[in-house]
């Protein structure tokens, strides 16, 4: 697998995947051009995709379903809440378009990969991250929830790479100019990982295969690179992990990662 996040955080959401000649996206948050030249700076070009995963239907998340639809024949694999729950533009959008409805554990195939997803906790009608297989490698995908449920660690356990929701630094999102409401939302049980959640989890599910790790949809404004590494380094050593083990990176929301090989 070849995986490129091509954006991550509040203002849109896209990551590419390529296997053999399977190609999929996981969200389409950023608009058609965006995705084409993020993907050209990698040296790949967007002109088919064997289909696009919807982790939930916040606007970052599908905002650019419409164009791309428009110019690529594909499906969109979504779970039927979540497109109950589509903005009006984006439902009647998807009203014409090859819709593939999905469930929580339940396991389906596009081209040669394997894809599980598995429930998130949200402010969304659903949500939901993905374990991607191919063979004997493993992709762990989650973003955008509150915790993530002790059911499915084994499920997400010793992957050869984490791409992990690390949004916000406590403190910092406590002093910052966001209501109240909007505060307590984000540290709810519906609402984002903090870097101390994010870092307890991986210690809880990285393995011996484990070698790559993206920290992802970071909060612009309530968090910063500095406090992620310090957050990790804290909590790996609590945990007495080595975090010299992993290549940790992060994902930004206006320039694409490198290319991930697993």
């Amino acid at each position: 697998m070849r995986i490129i996040v091509l954006a991550s955080g509040s203002k849109g959401n896209a990551t590419y995947i390529e296997s053999g000649k399977t190609k999929i996206l996981i969200d389409a948050g950023i608009s058609f051009k965006q995705l084409k030249n993020r993907l050209l700076s990698n040296g790949i070009e967007l002109s088919n995709l064997d289909g696009v995963l919807i982790t939930h239907e916040h606007t970052d998340h599908t905002s650019g379903l419409g164009v791309l639809l428009g110019n690529i024949n594909t499906n969109v694999y979504i779970n039927e809440r979540c497109h109950l729950g589509c903005s009006s533009s984006v439902f009647d959008m998807l009203r014409n378009k090859n819709i593939v409805y999905f469930n929580e554990r339940e396991e389906f195939e596009i081209g040669n990969l394997h894809i599980l997803p598995i429930k998130l906790y949200h402010d969304s009608s659903d949500c939901f991250g993905f374990v991607i297989t191919e063979d004997e490698k493993k992709l762990v995908y989650i973003t955008d929830t509150g915790y993530i449920h002790h059911k499915d660690l084994a499920l997400i356990s010793n992957a050869q790479m984490y791409v992990m929701e690390s949004n916000h630094d406590p403190e910092m999102l406590m002093n910052s100019n966001r209501t109240l409401e909007l505060k307590q939302r984000v540290l709810g049980d519906k609402g984002h990982l903090s870097n101390q959640d994010c870092a307890s989890m991986l210690c809880y599910s990285i393995g011996p295969k484990t070698k790559t790790i993206v920290l992802a949809h970071i909060s612009e404004e309530c968090n910063c690179i500095e406090k992620i590494k310090e957050t990790i380094k804290e909590v790996f050593t609590d945990f007495m992990v080595n975090i010299d083990d992993y290549d940790i990176n992060y994902a930004m929301q206006h320039e694409p990662s490198k290319i991930f090989e697993v």
